[in-house]
């Protein structure tokens, strides 16, 4: 398995660690590294788990005190008033 992420990225821009259940947990360093051993991953059909980088990931914003009749598209157009 190392051998074959060594193809795909430098070893110094990840980390392997072993877990339970014979799984083994890959951290990648740069995003670039990331993204090349998730391709690699899928191409050859590897069985994995992911997380979405934190870049990537849409807000959650919650409105307090708002009551639920106020239609969303005015919602929306305040929101963009204030950018």
């Amino acid at each position: 398995m190392l051998d074959d992420l060594a193809d795909v990225a430098e070893p110094d821009t990840y980390r392997t660690a072993a877990l339970t259940n014979y799984t083994v947990k890959i951290s990648a360093n740069t995003i670039d590294t990331y993204r090349s051993l998730v391709k690699h991953m899928k191409e050859e059909n590897i069985v994995h788990h992911t997380y979405q980088i934190k870049a990537e990931r849409a807000y959650r914003i919650v409105i307090r005190h708002l009551h639920h009749s106020v239609p969303l598209d005015d919602i929306k157009e305040e929101l963009q008033n204030e950018i």
